[in-house]
């Protein structure tokens, strides 16, 4: 649905809006300044051999960020739009008081005039997206603005790559029993279940990884469980026995399903608070829609991932899904809301993406600590305008 601007008055708290924009876009400014600064000083030291290249690739990162949230910026307008569409089609139901739509048509209104405003700011900063190049490490590939991909031309991201398949062939297994069983599986069906598809993986990796990594299958796939495994002449049993051996721990596992995930502690607190407010806003309603609890983690994990990841615009205050189910909004107060899929969400577990979050905690932390010891202002070559 295109705007179609029914009053072409400016809404009343432009002024302050504008205020926000060109204090945002400074802010931005200054943080990429910092960002390239310390990019260029770490090359500097790598040619001298006193930097690794670990931390260009984390100081690369660094910049993806900065360059991803002023994009997410320039997108203002489009939520404006977004808004401004959603009470037009609002509009559109029967049986409206006058007050439900005198109030729709206040918000299509001011909604897309603010759109038209933003537009405009943008055009007189001359302001334009910005893409870097991903960032390729031994085992990841990052890319602005995507979900971070294993790098798979590396052996270690290969390694990484058929760890990952494992789990996702185990994950079916145990699928499996609990829809071809009846009643709570035992230890035993689980074990056989795990024994299965194990031994399909280990036979991959053993004859397809290894001949590229050298050395004896598996020595390079990590200690413990795994290593074991593949060495071993029925590695499913092998590896299976030790993960049921405890019958307790796995005597009800159709009841363990129906529970959420449980952050470890040592994730930031804004991460763990910032989970239990996802579950309590999105598991009734994603219920609803017949996710069960595992779903239920993997998209309240990614809410909170994208939360930190954008929490240049404010910190998260509510998280909703959508009236079909299929996308959840992140509200981040005066800046409004971003969305995600939701089937998107399923790719990665809740381990990966409270992990991301973390991570993202902790660079803003950082970067704050940075602009407190340099508050001069300085303008990047990333950031135009």
């Amino acid at each position: 649905m295109e705007p179609r601007h029914h009053s072409h008055r400016p809404p009343p708290y432009l002024p302050e809006l504008q205020a926000q924009w060109h204090e945002r876009l400074q802010q931005l400014r200054t943080e990429d300044g910092i960002a390239e600064k310390a990019l260029k000083s770490l090359k500097q030291a790598a040619d001298e051999g006193t930097a690794s290249s670990e931390q260009i690739e984390q100081a690369q990162i660094n910049r993806h960020q900065i360059a991803q949230a002023y994009n997410d910026f320039l997108d203002t307008d489009r939520h404006y739009t977004r808004q401004g569409n959603d009470a037009a089609r609002a509009l559109e139901r029967p049986h409206l008081s006058m007050l439900e739509r005198h109030q729709l048509e206040t918000t299509r209104d001011q909604a897309w005039a603010t759109a038209g405003e933003f537009q405009l700011f943008k055009s007189s900063q001359q302001l334009r997206p910005v893409h870097l190049a991903p960032v390729h490490t031994d085992t990841l590939v990052h890319t602005q603005g995507q979900a971070t991909q294993l790098n798979t031309h590396t052996p270690k991201g290969q390694a990484l790559q058929w760890l990952q398949r494992a789990g996702d062939a185990l994950d079916n297994a145990y699928d499996f029993v609990v829809n071809r069983f009846i009643g709570t599986p035992s230890r035993e069906q689980n074990e056989k279940a795990c024994a299965m598809a194990l031994n399909g993986v280990a036979g991959i990796v053993s004859g397809r990884l290894a001949p590229h990594m050298g050395g004896r299958a598996g020595r390079q796939l990590g200690d413990g469980a795994w290593g074991a495994a593949i060495d071993a002449a029925n590695p499913g049993a092998t590896t299976c026995a030790r993960l049921y051996s405890d019958a307790s721990t796995f005597s009800h596992p159709a009841q363990e399903s129906t529970q959420a995930y449980a952050p470890p502690d040592h994730l930031a607190p804004e991460v763990r608070e910032q989970w239990a407010l996802a579950q309590r806003q999105l598991a009734p309603a994603l219920r609803e829609h017949g996710h069960a609890q595992p779903q239920i983690d993997r998209v309240c994990a990614a809410a909170v991932c994208h939360g930190q990841r954008h929490a240049r615009l404010g910190s998260p205050e509510d998280y909703l899904l959508s009236n079909d189910g299929q996308r959840v909004g992140v509200v981040y107060g005066s800046a409004g809301v971003r969305d995600f899929d939701v089937a998107q969400a399923q790719g990665h577990s809740p381990e990966q993406q409270l992990q991301q979050a973390h991570a993202a905690v902790h660079e803003r932390h950082r970067e704050q600590t940075q602009v407190a010891e340099h508050p001069a202002p300085t303008r990047g070559a990333l950031v135009l305008g």
